[in-house]
């Protein structure tokens, strides 16, 4: 065998090589995008239980807050002591 054979048969081993490892460079390439698009999906997922739950808590704020009686100031006494409304 030539050098120039040899050669020539190094360099058809080296673009073999070569091109593995593209086809394994873009392989990963295509799992990371993936795994970034699954992300964004789990993170739009939980972004919008997010706004929901704060929306239900809201919402269950608002109703509490409409159905109790107002907070007037007690007059006197102990803590939870009735109001005196005597006249005088």
């Amino acid at each position: 065998m030539t050098t120039l054979e040899s050669y020539g048969l190094h360099l058809r081993h080296r673009i073999l090589e070569l091109e593995n490892l593209k086809r394994q460079a873009e392989a990963k390439v295509h799992e990371q995008r993936l795994r970034v698009l699954e992300a964004g999906r789990q993170f739009e997922l939980l972004d919008r239980l997010h706004q929901k739950a704060r929306l239900e808590w809201v919402a269950a704020s608002n109703k509490s807050r409409r159905n109790s009686p107002p907070n007037f100031p007690r007059t006197g006494g102990e803590k939870g002591s009735a109001i005196d409304l005597t006249l005088v």
